[in-house]
């Protein structure tokens, strides 16, 4: 999809059914960059040293991360509010976060956790029997985005009032992962109901006030644990308007733009404007062709090899939103440290010809179906397929139509799409592509058993370059997540491992 009024997929599960599920809840469809919602850019207020205004275009329906998938709730909230166990670094490794420490045994079934000593924002201590409930409450939940990464997980015991055991059925690094994530996060034990409307956590700020459909107000937690933040206050405001984010921004009603859903020339105008800059950063949306593995026309490996081979990535960028990373494997996001180089076919109109006319099916004809205002990277990508001698008939759907007809029942031939999942989504039945690769997810699988993070990592990598030259799953580029800020906040991490908006470091340097 190509990014103009943007919106996410924030569905990790493996199977349409769940991808369901995680919409009656309150989904929103991935574009590129930001989301959907609506709201208004609230009061002139002009912001101090230690106060801080961010526009932001999606507004939750609720903050309850145990069953809502938006983004925005992981955005704002991860981090800032609520804090999981671990935190993770740049280049993928975990740090210890609200946990002080832990130990994993030598068989790689049994993690201990130290809790250190912090306090929520309503003043209780932070204790064992907080950390249980709160992974219980991870596990059970329906929402697969946070509970598919706690499959291992056979049982969570207190061991004292600041140690936790978690028991696995099997190694897995997904479990460990998933404690730098929401899955990891530690809320009181019996708030998961007040999670709605006034979510209670231990991280640097307090969730102070939410003003339906206005913004969402952060106060300093001057009890936290951790290094204190300077900014007193973050006010989120929700500004749905690309147009009116922009002005709101120019007149000082805001003081940044937190992850930009506009366009290139938007970005840049604003950018050489005295008094703003931009930050862009690697995002965690993956924009990528699939194919249907049920399509008899795709058996033929040139005919996938002249698919892949005719894909223009950097035409595809510089034609829709000018921002992000061409690659050819499914590395999502980018930073991760099974990340890779590796591009079994790139952008070769000749070679995709001589594949094609090899193949016998010079000529044929492509089903292209697509959302609707996705016409320019349509016609991009159609612009290869035909150098290459295949003919596209294209097709727009609205997002329900979508829905419904590509991502559930598989009604389609060829299409494109961008989201935040990772390559686990598509082992076998292979999530819309219908592809079962056994190679792939048996390493995959591997990679979970490992007890080294090395060796998990370059099993991951050798799946996803396997999967790269199976070509049904044909990766095109990473997102790039931009902010628009003024001149003089910093402090913003150059990194963003689960979508979120860190905020515990920025400050303004000046005035």
């Amino acid at each position: 999809m190509e990014p103009n009024r943007a919106q996410r997929t924030h569905c990790a599960s493996r199977r349409p059914l769940r991808f369901l599920a995680a919409l009656a809840a309150g989904l929103c469809f991935a574009l590129i960059a930001a989301a959907c919602g609506s709201g208004s850019s609230g009061s002139a207020i002009r912001g101090t040293k230690d106060s801080l205004r961010v526009a932001v275009a999606q507004e939750p329906s609720d903050w309850n991360y145990l069953r809502n998938p938006s983004t925005t709730i992981r955005q704002l909230l991860l981090l800032n509010v609520l804090e999981p166990l671990l935190d993770k670094k740049e280049d993928g490794s975990l740090t210890p976060l609200l946990a002080e420490s832990y130990t994993m045994s030598d068989a790689g079934t049994v993690y201990t956790f130290k809790i250190r000593k912090a306090v929520f924002s309503n003043g209780a201590e932070v204790t064992a029997d907080d950390v249980v409930y709160s992974l219980e409450q991870a596990k059970n939940t329906k929402l697969q985005d946070v509970a598919g990464r706690l499959k291992a997980v056979k049982q969570i015991a207190k061991v004292d009032d600041h140690t936790v055991r978690v028991t696995l059925s099997k190694p897995s690094q997904a479990f460990l992962d998933a404690m730098s994530t929401d899955s990891g996060i530690v809320i009181p034990k019996g708030s998961a109901g007040s999670l709605t409307k006034t979510p209670v956590g231990s991280g640097p700020y307090i969730f102070s006030a939410w003003k339906n459909g206005v913004e969402v107000d952060f106060v300093r937690n001057d009890k936290y644990w951790g290094d204190k933040p300077e900014l007193r206050t973050i006010t989120w405001r929700w500004i749905d308007d690309v147009t009116t984010a922009i002005n709101a921004l120019r007149a000082g009603d805001v003081d940044m733009i937190g992850a930009f859903w506009g366009k290139k020339e938007q970005i840049d105008s604003v950018a050489r404007t005295a008094g703003f800059t931009k930050q862009v950063i690697p995002g965690s949306e993956m924009v990528y062709l699939s194919l249907n593995a049920d399509d008899p026309s795709f058996k033929d490996e040139r005919v996938r090899q002249a698919i892949a081979y005719s894909l223009d990535r950097k035409g595809w960028i510089d034609g829709t939103t000018g921002s992000g990373q061409p690659t050819c494997v499914f590395v999502n996001p980018p930073n991760q440290p099974w990340k890779s180089d590796k591009c079994p076919y790139p952008y070769n109109p000749e070679k995709a010809k001589q594949l094609l006319t090899a193949s016998g099916k010079q000529g044929m004809t492509l089903r292209y179906t697509a959302l609707a205002g996705t016409q320019n990277g349509v016609a991009i990508i159609t612009q290869g397929l035909e150098r290459a001698g295949f003919k596209v008939q294209a097709q727009y759907l609205d997002w329900p139509t979508y829905l419904d007809r590509v991502l559930t029942r598989g009604q389609y031939q060829i299409t494109h799409i961008s989201g935040p999942q990772p390559i686990d989504t598509w082992t076998c039945p292979g999530w819309f592509t219908h592809d079962c690769y056994p190679e792939m997810d048996n390493l995959l699988a591997q990679a979970d058993r490992a007890l080294d993070r090395t060796q998990w990592a370059d099993l991951r990598r050798e799946a996803v370059e396997k999967d790269a030259e199976r070509a049904y799953l044909i990766p095109a580029w990473t997102s790039s997540v931009t902010s628009l800020l003024k001149v003089g906040i910093a402090g913003s991490k150059p990194f963003s491992a689960n979508s979120e908006l860190d905020m515990r470091k920025v400050h303004w340097t000046t005035s």
